[in-house]
């Protein structure tokens, strides 16, 4: 009896000094078979983009290829379109979709349990606020694979001038195929590592962690709304690696539910971690997370309240 009443002292001491210490490791609602369920679905992701990357790459190498024997290589060293219309966006935003849905549901349901329901509403919404931020993508793939072809060209015009139309098609084709960096033959070095296989996996995997993690905080924040969360933290990983955007000055940062997250060291504004309507830099890669707090625990816990 005596036993058992010290083991109720020490669980409840126990939860008292987890609740002091809330860190980037105390994920509110997140167990570890949820953190090992959102990481196979980020490598799902991943696999995905990866394929698409790829067969939709060889499509606009061709369509490169064909330009090129048609205008001239002169003629594509000056051209740069960058609309990315010529990119399946629709496939992209598909794959996306399938398994973003699936981590807000799952965030959603580890927050709120059998209560969480992502509604028809919130998902047409997030589906067009995804729309909208994917769209980047294949403009920016559009660009840099165009930069990167011209710039190639004007090196090889000055140090290959006897090149011929055929033999810039075959070094564009194998581009696609070179596997790692160490691999990149001679020749092909001056088109960049950007649309090997190695550099469209390493893409392919930077786009499933965002989406991932994008998905994981809207779930927690969509479930906030049915179970009248008042107040969310901003847990940001604090090891020095966020770059330009700083975010671990965002670190223990308390808003009430509807109000946004403000970075004291840019002034960027942001809804929550992973924020489709934030610029890219402050989107992509990120790893922070929200925490639910109730307003007893933003008083005690919070800073910015």
């Amino acid at each position: 009896m005596c036993g058992s009443l010290n083991n109720a002292t020490r669980n409840r001491r126990s939860g008292v000094k987890k609740a002091e210490r809330i860190s980037q490791d105390d994920f509110d609602g997140e167990s570890r078979k949820h953190r090992r369920a959102t990481t196979e679905r980020a490598k799902a992701l991943s696999r995905a983009l990866e394929g698409w990357l790829k067969k939709e790459s060889r499509k606009n190498v061709n369509r490169i290829i064909r330009e090129m024997r048609r205008d001239g290589l002169r003629y594509l060293m000056r051209v740069e379109k960058a609309d990315g219309d010529e990119w399946d966006l629709e496939t992209l935003l598909r794959i996306v979709a399938l398994y973003g849905i699936r981590q807000i549901n799952d965030s959603g349901l580890e927050l709120a349990g059998t209560s969480w329901l992502f509604t028809p509403t919130a998902k047409a919404e997030w589906l067009l606020e995804k729309r909208v931020q994917l769209q980047r993508i294949p403009i920016n793939l559009e660009k840099e694979m165009r930069s990167s072809v011209g710039k190639a060209l004007g090196t090889w015009s000055v140090n290959e001038p006897g090149l011929t139309t055929q033999q810039v098609s075959q070094r564009l084709r194998s581009w696609l195929t070179v596997s790692s960096a160490a691999e990149t033959p001679y020749a092909l070095k001056p088109l960049g590592q950007r649309f090997t296989s190695h550099g469209l996996g390493a893409r392919a995997r930077m786009i499933a962690r965002t989406e991932t993690n994008q998905a994981r905080n809207r779930g927690r924040l969509e479930a906030g709304k049915v179970t009248g969360v008042e107040y969310w933290m901003w847990l940001a990983e604090t090891d020095g690696l966020s770059g330009d955007r700083q975010h671990e000055a965002l670190d223990r940062q308390v808003r009430a539910t509807g109000e946004a997250f403000e970075n004291p060291a840019t002034g960027a504004v942001l809804e929550y971690p992973g924020d489709p309507g934030a610029e890219p830099g402050e989107v992509i890669n990120c790893r922070c997370s929200i925490r639910a707090l109730t307003a007893d625990q933003a008083k005690r816990f919070g800073d910015g309240v």
